[in-house]
Parts: C-alpha cells; structure tokens; sequence
C-alpha cells in the first residue's frame, strides 16, 4: 500500500509540475509573438493611438475703445465634431445629424464614412442645435468648445474693426492688422 502511495504522489507531482511547464511555455510563447512576430504591427497602432493632437486656439484678445468700452469680444461656443471610426452606423448617423444640424446629408455622410479619426461636422453651433444633437446620442460624436467673436456694439465702426473667420484669425480691419497680438499663443 506504502508502493502505491507513494508512486499516486509521484505521479501527482509531475502531472502538476508538466501543467506549470506548459503553462509557462504558453505564456514565453505568447511573448514572443507579441514582441518578435506582431511588434512592429502593435508599435504602430499604439504610435497612432498616444499621439492623437488637436490643436486648440487660444481665446482671442478683446478690443476697447477709448473709453474702456468694449468693442469685440470672444465668447465660447461649441462645435459638433465626429470620429468617423467609432461611428457604427455611418449613413444613419449622417441623416440624424442633418436632420437636426440643417446640413447636406450627403455631404455629411461623406465625411463620416471615412476612415479619418477626426472631422468636423458643424462649428459654432447654438445651445439649441447642441441640445438637439446631445439627445440623439450618437457614438463617435461629440463637442469642443470654441471661441467665437462678437461685436456688442453691432456695426458701430465695423468696417474698422473689421471681422474675424472661423479658424479664428482676422480678416479685415484692426482684426488683421493686430491679428498677431490678438491671437495669441
């Protein structure tokens, strides 16, 4: 009985230590095809994935007249953006969107079948259009504030202050010749 015990605990032993060496070799298996095989693939995908930049203007300066009044300000809105890869459904999307956006679904699909990972769908959007577009909740869709100008005074000495585009860099009058100071950053 002690010769039977004995070799069932032998046994026992080495089933379980054959189970850790092939444990073992599976996981230096899986490293190396990690590392040697797929390395190069892998290191480009997480290239791709840390080093996603958007670049975010600074808010613009304000302009006053003489009197400390002022005369243009930047006010933060948002902008409706997509990322057109985690967008599952592009052509559906599109049409919602446009639907609530008033844009060219056409256009709009375009843009969100493509295999981009950033696109714009509409900039300086209102509070309403972003509430509209909040309850279609749509993934792969989301918002970025932005700056965007405004005259208080409305067209008091417009043609000298001149006007701002959507990037925000000036355009005419006092908004390009200053343009540098008032753009900052």
């Amino acid at each position: 009985m002690k010769d039977f015990t004995a070799k069932w605990t032998r046994f026992r032993i080495t089933l379980i230590f054959g189970v850790f060496v092939l444990v073992w070799m599976a996981i230096v298996w899986r490293a190396f095809e990690l590392t040697v095989l797929e390395g190069e693939h892998l290191a480009g995908l997480a290239e791709q994935e840390s080093h996603h930049v958007i670049k975010l203007n600074p808010v613009r300066g304000e302009i006053f007249d003489r009197n400390g009044e002022k005369l243009a300000v930047s006010l933060e809105a948002d902008s409706v953006f997509a990322e057109p890869v985690k967008i599952e459904k592009p052509g559906a999307a599109a049409a919602r969107l446009a639907g609530v956006l008033s844009l060219d679904r056409r256009t709009l699909a375009g843009r969100l079948v493509s295999k981009k990972e950033f696109a714009w769908i509409k900039r300086q959007v209102g509070p309403e259009e972003v509430d509209r577009v909040r309850a279609l909740n749509l993934k792969g869709v989301s918002f970025l504030k932005e700056s965007r100008r405004f005259y208080p005074n409305k067209e008091l000495a417009a043609h000298v202050l001149g006007f701002v585009g959507v990037d925000p860099r000036g355009l005419e009058g006092v908004e390009l010749a200053f343009d540098k100071y008032l753009r900052g950053g």
